[in-house]
Parts: C-alpha cells; sequence; structure tokens
C-alpha cells in the first residue's frame, strides 16, 4: 500500500521528477536576470509580500544547481544519443569577440546536467548535426536571447544550434550585409575553433532555421552553403517573402527540404504563403511542407510577455510557439537526423508527427516538457493547424491538427 502511495504521490514517478528538475531549472535561469524577473512579475500582476517572496525564492535558485540523481551516477553518460524520440536535457553557453566570433553568440547542445548554463555537453554517444537559427527584427536589446524553446528543444533532440546576435536589417542586400557575415562566421567558428567540434556531424549536415527577417536571411544563407554542399534543410518561421524586392530575386533556388511557416493573423500577412502568393512555395526543389496556425500572429513564437514586439498581436492559439518547435524539431528529424538516427527517416511519418515515444525508465526521465504542442493540439478547442506537404515529383499529402 505505501509503495502505490508513492507512486501516486509523484516521488517513484520519473516523468514528474523531470518536470520538477525542469521547473528549478527554468527558475534558475530567471534568477540569472532579475530586471526580466520584474518585468514578468509586474506583467502577472504580483506586488507586496507576494512579490517579496517569489523575488526571495528566485534569489535562493539564482546559484543552486540541480544535480541529476537517482537516474545517472556522477560522471555516467545515457547509453543513447540523444533524438526527437529519446530526449535528454540541454544546456547553453554564450561566447564572442573573445572567442573569434565578430559579436556574441550563444551555442545550444545537448546535456544530462541538471543545470542549463554551461552545463556540461553529452559526448561519446554519436555525431550532431548542426543548426544555425537567425532571429527576425525585434527593436529591443538582446532579442537573439529570447529565442528559446526552438533551440532548446533541438538540442534535447541531438542537435547542436548556433543563435548569433544580428542587426536587424533588413536582408534584401544578400550576401553583402553585416548580418550575413555574423551568421556565416558563426557557422565556421563552431566547426572550426569550438571546443567541441568533434562532436559535430560533416558539414552537408548543416540546417538553418530563421524567423520573420532573419529567415529571408536564411534563405541568403542557405543558398551560399547549397552552392559549397554544405547544407540539408531549411526552415522558415513566419519569414516574409512577400516583402521580397523584385530584384535581386528571392533565395529560395533550394535543391533540398525546405518548410515554410506562418499564421493567418493580420500581423502576419507578408509571410502568408496561400492563394495567388503559394507560387513561392514552388520555387524549391525538394521536399516542400507548409504549416499554417489559424489566427496565429507574427510574434505568437514567443511565451506572451517575454517580448516587447507584437504585444498588439495576439492570436488565440497560446499552442503556437511549442507546435513551431514541434514541427521544427521533427522536420529535421526526418530530413536531417543524429548519426545513429537515421531511422527516424522512417519513424517521422511524412505528417511529421511522431509516433508516442517508447522510452526506458532512465529515458522516461529526460523526456519531461517534451513536444508539448503535438500533446495538447488535440484538446485544444481555440487552435487548428494545417501542415501540407509535396514531394517531387507527385506525392502530396495534407494534414489537420485541433479543432478544424
Amino acid at each position: 500500500m505505501d509503495d502505490d502511495l508513492e507512486t501516486r504521490d509523484g516521488r517513484d514517478d520519473p516523468r514528474a521528477q523531470a518536470d520538477v528538475l525542469e521547473l528549478l531549472r527554468l527558475a534558475r535561469a530567471l534568477a540569472r536576470r532579475p530586471d526580466d524577473a520584474g518585468a514578468a512579475l509586474d506583467e502577472l500582476g504580483f506586488d507586496g509580500d507576494a512579490r517579496a517572496r517569489l523575488e526571495r525564492i528566485l534569489d535562493a535558485l539564482r546559484d543552486v544547481r540541480a544535480p541529476v540523481t537517482g537516474v545517472l551516477d556522477p560522471g555516467e553518460s545515457p547509453q543513447w544519443q540523444p533524438s526527437v524520440l529519446a530526449p535528454v536535457f540541454y544546456g547553453y553557453t554564450d561566447h564572442g569577440t573573445a572567442d573569434g566570433l565578430p559579436g556574441p553568440v550563444r551555442v545550444f547542445y545537448p546535456s544530462v546536467d541538471g543545470s542549463p548554463q554551461d552545463a556540461q555537453m553529452l559526448t561519446g554517444v554519436g555525431r550532431y548535426p548542426v543548426v544555425l537559427f537567425l532571429h527576425g527584427q525585434c527593436a529591443e536589446p538582446d532579442h537573439y536571447l529570447k529565442w528559446d524553446l526552438v533551440p532548446m528543444q533541438l538540442a534535447r533532440s541531438g542537435y547542436v544550434v548556433v543563435v548569433p546576435k544580428l542587426s536587424s536589417a533588413p536582408p534584401f542586400g544578400g550576401a553583402a550585409g553585416a548580418d550575413f557575415t555574423a551568421a556565416t562566421s558563426a557557422l565556421t567558428w563552431v566547426r572550426g575553433q569550438w571546443q567541441h567540434r568533434a562532436e559535430l556531424m560533416p558539414r552537408p549536415m548543416t540546417g538553418v532555421v530563421g524567423h520573420s527577417w532573419g529567415a529571408l536571411l536564411g534563405g541568403v544563407v542557405a543558398e551560399h552553403l547549397q552552392a559549397q554542399g554544405s547544407i540539408s534543410a531549411f526552415a522558415s518561421l513566419s519569414g516574409g517573402w512577400l516583402e521580397w524586392p523584385p530584384n535581386p530575386p528571392r533565395p529560395l533556388d533550394l535543391d533540398f527540404a525546405t518548410l515554410f511557416a506562418w499564421g493567418t493573423g493580420q500581423s502576419d500577412l507578408f509571410a502568408q504563403l496561400s492563394g495567388p502568393a503559394a507560387a513561392v512555395l514552388a520555387q524549391p526543389r525538394g521536399a516542400v511542407h507548409h504549416v499554417v496556425f489559424r489566427d496565429g500572429e507574427h510574434f505568437d513564437y514567443f511565451r506572451e510577455g517575454s517580448t516587447t514586439c507584437g504585444r498588439a498581436f495576439r492570436g488565440p492559439c497560446n499552442l503556437m510557439r511549442p507546435l513551431a518547435a514541434d514541427f521544427v524539431t521533427t522536420f529535421l528529424s526526418h530530413y536531417m537526423p543524429p548519426q545513429r538516427w537515421n531511422a527516424l527517416s522512417t519513424l517521422i511519418p511524412h505528417s511529421l508527427v511522431p509516433p508516442p515515444l517508447d522510452l526506458t525508465p532512465q529515458q522516461e526521465f529526460f523526456a519531461g516538457g517534451h513536444l508539448t504542442g503535438f500533446g495538447g493540439i488535440q484538446a485544444a478547442r481555440t487552435c487548428s493547424v494545417t501542415h501540407g506537404w509535396h514531394l517531387p515529383p507527385f506525392l502530396r499529402g495534407s494534414i489537420v491538427l485541433g479543432a478544424g
């Protein structure tokens, strides 16, 4: 009877332990950004004694390192390479000019460390593909640091994700701009100078993901990498492709897998590739996926209140952020899997909706908070997402998830 009670109250439930640990990791990260923490408490309406208690809790968590106990012995690594179907935790480190880069760069990577900042990277279980993530235009300090879930989830799924700080200048100048240099330099650095470069898969196992103008810049970078034979996949999150001027041509002459996502809300007007604008989707020559979030807005990829941009436009579905992370993760997993997971091209279907996770008790511990968009969409009354795909020459298909 006592054992049954222990199981029910969560002490022997690895998912519950993982969720608590993830909460501790997030709280610790917030504690290290007191200005952001204060702004978040203001947004939520906390003041007086309640606010003081929360601030004391955050301050106490500031330097806590959350050990992974009861699952791995100290110094032990898991016996599997992480993937979207067998995740671990993530870590990140910040780099800059002192490391030989032209500007700030945050790198995310797989880890089993209980605290993400400067965590020890998981090594010796297989090599990882590289993903370059390019943020969009937003006039706030360090906007590149506001992107968390997409790079976090990719890192948990066996990818190294490089996130450079960009100037948010218009990308229409192509390879002549400073942001192009920042993006390509970050890739060159991580493969040539980063301390863990030996853990990376060869150059063709590179993906580019971008949001808004970052997606347009990503197209420029993708064409550049294609000329070098150094890219396998590209994903555009609300890239404003309809803003692109007549000259030069849109940088979408791509012969590998591409994914385009957008919302139908009014603030995402320039990203909506439907009707006559769907001709843009015919430009890439490889497999093309398009993910449409009904009533989704341009900045719904962020948790509400986490960025100063787009506050006047919020869609009704609070799952667009995790769904975008889920689709990007399964898309890259299908077309550009980690070294020991070639089977993902079969296990992840063309719909990109993964099968249920089949995990060992040890793997269960690391799975808390994973793929929550796919997990929540069927019960969400205000959410609908349509995913269509075209695999040349003839294969087409589509699915609708959510309220329809």
